[in-house]
């Protein structure tokens, strides 16, 4: 202690019972969920032949804030419009959309993940001083538990449209003439908020947050 107090002017605090301590691990770490949901229809006749499916899956990780969702639905359809003329449709969409923790960063402290592991058990959830901040102080050392590593709001969603029309004509017998066209879309979108008050990254920078669009397009003939 009074080597603590030497090099530090916070005054340390030693927890005064067992139960101040706190099971990083067992805090931190929950139950994953994993559901997936597929449904598929095909069916045709001679001259029209036809495939639809969708599905959805929803993940969510051990971490509280790890989650992932999906949901995807295809149609293909075949079709003879004529002897000489036919068709082909192909059409794709899907949609993910999830929010990520942040593992770890540049100090192997850092990280919400290796928080876990490297956040002394003395140390609280909250600050014992004020209960709208995390704590982060072990003896004058300052150390993001695992809450406030993990404190802020990072998701990400992407929508991706895949496309294709195509004929088939009959010139002569042996000579067909084939003609495709073909789209690709993607809008991805990414937010992150880490409020004001409950870190101190977060008071430093009086909030953080941003916002970013990316759309790619892609055609072929």
């Amino acid at each position: 202690m009074k080597d603590l107090k030497a090099v530090s002017d916070v005054a340390p605090i030693s927890p005064k019972v067992k139960t101040r301590y706190v099971d990083w691990t067992d805090l931190f770490f929950g139950t994953g969920v994993n559901q997936n949901y597929q449904l598929s229809v095909a069916n045709g006749t001679e001259k029209l032949q036809y495939f639809v499916s969708g599905g959805y899956s929803d993940e969510q990780g051990i971490v509280e804030k790890a989650h992932f969702n999906r949901y995807n639905f295809r149609a293909n359809l075949d079709s003879e419009q004529t002897k000489w003329l036919k068709m082909a449709l192909n059409f794709a969409y899907s949609h993910t959309g999830g929010q990520w923790v942040n593992e770890s960063r540049s100090s192997l402290r850092a990280g919400s993940i290796l928080s876990v592991v490297n956040t002394p058990p003395f140390m609280q959830k909250r600050n014992p001083y004020d209960p709208n901040e995390y704590d982060e102080q072990a003896y004058g050392a300052r150390i993001l538990n695992p809450l406030a590593a993990n404190a802020a709001d990072s998701n990400t969603n992407t929508d991706h449209i895949n496309g294709s029309l195509g004929f088939t004509v009959d010139i002569l017998k042996g000579l067909k003439f084939k003609t495709t066209f073909g789209i690709e879309l993607t809008n991805e979108h990414w937010d992150y908020y880490l409020d004001p008050i409950s870190t101190s990254d977060g008071r430093g920078y009086k909030r953080a947050c941003g916002r970013e669009f990316l759309t790619k397009l892609r055609m072929a003939f």
